[in-house]
């Protein structure tokens, strides 16, 4: 992992040289010699990784890689702070004196810091050079490949092949469902060779359902093999230990012990033709890459005879890569049921009798809320369990409540932790930070996808490469991250888009990379006061354990990043802890270092001074609290790029907000309000409204009144070069407000609030110059006139709040092509949208709240589908007022073609938490309707 070190410090020391443009020729050469060494180092540091374990003389060296890494960053962090703080004093005070002895003062840090970085880059050599006393030579390791797992052969690949045998017998519970999906997969009848790939995070029973299904079909194949892979391909190895099975019958070994002696390419060609007129069955057990299957599929003829082969891998990519040319059928391996797992548990640790009911409560703890459906976790904590004492429940307690430690550090868990570490092994050295930085999150939490984008960006773990944003690099690397199973999607976007909205780690894989990550010191967690880190995560219940965070945030940790997570309230005891946490002073001003301070949800009545002395910060989250004002102050944080202020109390942001012009890419802000509402079947006292907002964590709100949930901005806004986000703003009286907003070209989302009538000349000449726009929200308590908008292209989401008389022309297909989401809110439309509506090709999600005026129906007249990417169909409910929807089937000529709906809106009394449903799913076949 040190090598993940070092690729972190290297992407940051590029982001210097090339975005410190205040940087003098001689700092930025040393940086670059710097960059250099570590470069030639980090290639011999991937091998290092594997081999440490076999030559211990390797740890302490790998110490000294670190350590040296950090110390670069501090010395380079402290440099930039010290021409910050200079800069700022400058301009916030520009006396004669200060003038006068900025200059020197610059000069005084610039020579500094090129004398340390020289001192390092020497170090730096002496230590690059240290591992030849033990006969390596790290020059040798220049074109190591991109992850640790290539780095040289491994013992974990005769590990794996060791660990099928022994596992599979007892993996015999809740495969039956899956079994029979692959054996009709298997058995449709298709004579061409058919290949069927099973796919599922390590331990998940991939390969017992395959030797299942391998044992129970094999008597109608005349040839038959089960050869296992592993993460470094042995093809010699591999294609020999094919031939002998499937090449196993009296008179036959002659004839293979010549074919052995052919040259490899040979080998394939001659098994290739030995096939041709046979019929086999394959198993390639555990595939790592595309370009191992490509290499082993050269030895299997698509021949007519009903051959199948059968493919395990954890890696998406790979099950659709070997499948695709072979009639593309991929299963993908689901965890356990409840059932199943307690059945599984229960034979494996109580197989004489059943679960004592004193016990009851534990067990079923550790196997529904730890192991959550992985049967080779269950199998191994059952194992664990079943050597304890029935009759001593603390013994059981202990186990459920330090799992993360037994698996650390249990001989019993070796083989689990092993095989679930194989997959973090093998990525990559971009990923492995990534990956571990996942870490933070609470146990079992659902994790937002775009929160962990925005927070690998300010981290520096995401390099800027080709054309593409850095927010769609980091993207991708989620996305890899889920096709080789290690995140779990919890819950996709409904908007057609396929893009994920939650995702989630398992526990057992958290609890590995939380152990590599303290081992790093990559992240530390809040649970004992400790020095050392560079990242800390505080969690609500390390406060309830008492730890003394004050304490904790005054040490000198050189801390980066610092991540507080609180609880959702409704806790008394957790909101009580928190009060008395923020009570206290939080200790920013001991931590001048920090670049990410991530602060959702904390119980804030004040934004805190202190933080506008963070002059380094690039990530500021205060999204969820009760924040009412920023400080003019805010302006100093001049290298800030994400400002997240959503669902605060602030209508309105300083002047000085302008300031950070130079960096912001994203500006999230909303203002939540309190509102005094009075319910038929509920009485609330009070509720929070929220702008698109979330309530509790499922339902959402997406309501205004005439005190919309905007914020006021005055400030220059056509400045914000970089700005990708921006929502959701009142837009100033002043005309040239709007044309400067028309020239933020790289902006993707924008939402505009309490939009006037005299500004709609401007508003519909800026939507059209912003080409690059995704998603639109307007809002006005006025009539829109939009039919002058030459809609952005790319436009995938519209959201209009407001009285509009008839969609405007340019909501067409032939202009919206690329429209996934539209919401029409309190439009009181005086004219049927059908025909403008039906015409958009890849609508997937249709959302009305008091779209039409009274009388007014909207009617869908078929032959066709006129939605035919339409997923969802929904209707809002308002506080007093909600949607019925009634299809009704007109006797027409055509009674088989032609259809037309009409949906009749009635207002209806109805609670707050009720959703009703505007129903085309008689008539239009929706994959879901909510």
């Amino acid at each position: 992992m040190a090598d993940s070190v070092v690729e972190i410090l290297l992407n940051e020391l590029s982001r210097v040289v090339k975005e410190e443009v205040n940087l003098q020729k001689g700092v930025k050469d040393e940086i670059k010699k710097v960059k250099d060494e570590l470069a030639t180092m980090k290639a011999f540091l991937r091998f290092v990784d594997v081999q440490q374990e076999k030559d211990l003389r390797l740890k302490p060296w790998v110490e000294q890689v670190r350590d040296v890494a950090f110390e670069i960053e501090d010395v380079v962090d402290d440099y930039l702070l010290q021409v910050a703080s200079d800069d700022d004093a400058g301009s916030a005070h520009n006396t004669c004196f200060r003038s006068i002895c900025s200059p020197f003062k610059k000069w005084k840090a610039r020579h500094q810091i090129g004398s340390e970085l020289q001192n390092i880059r020497g170090r730096v050599s002496e230590i690059a050079e240290r591992p030849k006393r033990y006969g390596y030579d790290p020059s040798l390791f220049k074109q190591a490949s991109s992850s640790s797992s290539d780095a040289g052969p491994s013992e974990m690949d005769q590990f794996r092949k060791n660990v099928a045998a022994s596992v599979d017998e007892r993996q015999l519970v809740g495969i039956d469902a899956a079994k029979e999906e692959v054996v009709n997969l298997l058995n449709d009848g298709d004579l061409s060779l058919k290949v069927v790939s099973i796919v599922g995070m390590g331990g998940l029973g991939k390969t017992t359902l395959a030797k299942q299904i391998f044992r129970d079909m094999s008597s109608r194949f005349e040839r038959r093999a089960f050869g296992i892979v592993s993460q470094t391909l042995k093809e010699d190895e591999f294609l020999k230990d094919l031939i002998e099975q499937l090449f196993s019958k009296d008179g036959e070994m002659l004839e293979i012990q010549q074919l052995l002696q052919l040259p490899l390419h040979r080998q394939k060609e001659k098994l290739r033709e030995m096939l041709e007129d046979e019929r086999y069955l394959i198993v390639v057990d555990d595939v790592w890459k595309t370009k191992h299957w490509d290499q082993i599929k050269m030895s299997f003829p698509r021949n007519n005879n009903g051959s199948r082969v059968i493919v395990t891998t954890r890696m998406a990519h790979v099950a659709n890569h070997s499948s695709v040319e072979y009639g593309g059928h991929v299963h993908r391996l689901q965890p356990l049921t409840d059932n199943d797992s307690w059945d599984l548990f229960c034979k494996r640790t109580f197989p004489k009798q059943p679960c004592p009911s004193h016990l009851e409560p534990i067990c079923k703890d550790i196997v529904f809320n730890k192991c959550k459906g992985v049967p080779i976790a269950i199998l191994a904590i059952g194992g664990l369990l079943s050597t304890k004492n029935l009759g001593d429940v603390d013994e059981w307690k202990k186990v459920q409540e330090s799992l993360d430690i037994e698996l650390e550090e249990n001989p019993e868990l070796e083989m689990t932790k092993k095989i679930l570490s194989l997959s973090f092994d093998d990525l990559p050295d971009h990923l492995k930070p990534c990956y571990m930085y996942l870490c933070i999150f609470p146990e079992d939490s659902r994790i937002k996808w775009t929160r962990v984008i925005r927070l690998w960006i300010a981290e520096g773990f995401v390099a800027k490469r080709g054309g593409r944003t850095v927010e769609e690099d980091a993207d991708s690397y989620l996305t890899e991250l889920v096709s080789r199973s290690l995140i779990q999607i919890v819950k996709e976007r409904k908007d057609g888009s396929g893009r994920v909205k939650w995702c989630r780690i398992h526990d057992f894989l958290r609890d590995i990379i939380l152990s590599k990550s303290k081992e790093e010191r990559f992240v530390h967690m809040a649970d004992t006061v400790e020095v050392g880190a560079r990242r800390l995560c505080i969690h609500a219940n390390a406060i309830k354990r008492g730890i003394d965070i004050n304490l904790l945030l005054t040490l000198p940790q050189r801390l980066r990043s610092l991540l507080m997570f609180f609880n959702i309230p409704g806790d008394e005891a957790e909101e009580n802890a928190n009060d008395t946490f923020l009570s206290r002073d939080i200790g920013f001003k001991f931590n001048k270092l920090l670049s990410v301070l991530d602060l959702e949800r904390a119980p804030l009545d004040a934004f805190p001074e202190e933080i506008c002395t963070l002059l380094l910060l690039r990530y500021l989250c205060l999204r969820n609290t009760k924040i009412s004002k920023l400080p003019k102050s805010i302006g100093n944080l001049q290298r800030l790029e994400m400002l997240d202020l959503k669902y605060t109390l602030i209508d309105e942001l300083p002047q000085e907000i302008s300031i950070l012009h130079k960096k912001l890419r994203h500006l999230l802000i909303s203002r939540c309000h309190q509102k005094r509402t009075d319910y038929r079947l509920r009485n609330f006292e009070k509720i929070i409204v929220y702008l698109n907002g979330e309530k509790g964590t499922e339902d959402y709100i997406s309501s205004y009144d005439h005190q919309s949930c905007g914020v006021k901005i005055t400030c220059d806004i056509g400045r914000f070069d970089s700005l990708q986000k921006v929502c959701f703003l009142e837009a100033p009286e002043k005309s040239e407000w709007m044309k400067d907003l028309g020239k933020l070209s790289q902006l993707r989302k924008l939402g505009l609030v309490k939009l006037r009538e005299e500004q709609w000349k401007e508003v519909c000449s800026c939507i059209s110059r912003l080409t690059n726009l995704r998603s639109l929200m307007l809002q006005t308590d006025y009539w829109f006139e939009l039919e002058d908008v030459c809609p952005p292209p790319h436009l995938q989401k519209l959201h209009l709040n407001g009285s509009l008389k008839e969609l405007p022309s340019w909501v067409s297909g032939s202009s919206l092509k690329n429209l996934l989401v539209l919401k029409l809110m309190n439009t009181r439309l005086k004219k049927d949208p059908g025909p403008s509506l039906m015409g958009l090709p890849n609508l997937s999600r249709l959302e009305l709240y008091k779209a039409f005026d009274d009388g007014i129906k909207m009617r869908v007249v078929l032959p066709g589908n006129p939605f035919p990417s339409l997923i969802t169909l929904r209707g809002y409910s308002d506080y007093y007022v909600g949607y019925r929807a009634s299809s009704k089937h007109f006797p027409l000529p055509d009674i088989e073609n032609l259809w037309e709906w009409a949906a009749s809106l009635t207002d209806f009394y109805t609670a707050i938490d009720s959703s009703i449903l505007v129903g085309l799913d008689k008539l239009i076949p929706l994959a879901s309707v909510d």
